[in-house]
């Protein structure tokens, strides 16, 4: 574990690295935060709080600082996969930030340390660890359902968000007034459409990015202006630029279903 590690699928991203200072920043994701060894350091626009493992609700204003030296994993989940859903309903219907116990923490890192020992570990393995992990973590809770008129236009988004598929496009596939599908979309997404649309189009730059390596051309495949916007739209979100993830990083790609 020399250097710094992203495992990407789509809708969750997760990072094990070292140190981390990020401005104030929100964005959809629910993340998940833990250390191996020693406290970080999370704020909230309230409070000030010294974690090893935290649980973040998305759309929750935060900062985080991880010291130098201080090894940790981070995990973002799309709040509408399943295991999203889960965590969402069994750690955060009634508070944006939660500690998470060491003991729901402690196997999942000391198996994920004894997998990337070894230089010829595999996506697959980490995908595998990271599942039960998560699995475990929203045990014994079922998932509450999306709507189905919201869930008849979300692959829309997701698969032409780079087109921004138009409002009333979007409400005669639903079959609903544009101004009844705008109110329900923010209630079961949790964000507007167009935010949840300028996601889609960062998650897919990111990706596209650890692809190529070219920031400019993922950038405008995905339907940003060009690098400039995207950068300013991503260090809003994460409270970071991209390049600070790209760079010096071992980029793994792997994939799991939400079938949780």
């Amino acid at each position: 574990m020399e250097k710094n590690c992203f495992f990407f699928w789509p809708g969750k991203l997760m990072y094990v690295g070292t140190a981390m200072d990020t401005d104030v920043h929100q964005h959809h994701a629910i993340q998940l935060i833990m250390t191996f060894n020693k406290p970080f350091t999370m704020k909230t626009t309230t409070k000030e709080l010294k974690v090893m493992d935290v649980i973040i609700d998305s759309n929750q204003p935060h900062n985080c600082h991880v010291s130098e030296n201080t090894r940790f994993i981070l995990l973002n989940i799309d709040p509408l996969s399943e295991i999203g859903k889960i965590l969402k309903q069994k750690f955060l219907f009634n508070s944006g930030i939660r500690k998470l116990h060491r003991d729901k923490t402690k196997k999942f890192i000391n198996k994920l340390k004894l997998v990337m020992k070894n230089n010829e570990f595999t996506s697959e393995e980490v995908t595998k660890i990271t599942f039960q992990f998560l699995a475990e973590l929203g045990r014994n809770t079922v998932s509450s359902k999306t709507d189905s008129r919201i869930e008849m236009v979300l692959p829309v988004i997701r698969n032409r968000a780079f087109e921004n598929p138009g409002i009333k496009e979007l409400s005669e596939i639903c079959h609903l007034s544009s101004g009844r599908l705008i109110h329900l979309f923010t209630k079961e997404v949790g964000i507007p459409i167009r935010r949840y649309v300028l996601w889609i189009r960062v998650m897919s730059a990111i990706q596209k990015a650890f692809e190529s390596h070219n920031l400019q051309e993922a950038a405008i495949d995905s339907g940003f202006s060009d690098a400039p916007h995207f950068n300013r739209t991503f260090k809003k979100m994460f409270g970071l630029a991209p390049t600070d993830i790209l760079k010096n990083s071992q980029i793994v790609q792997g994939y799991w279903n939400n079938n949780i």
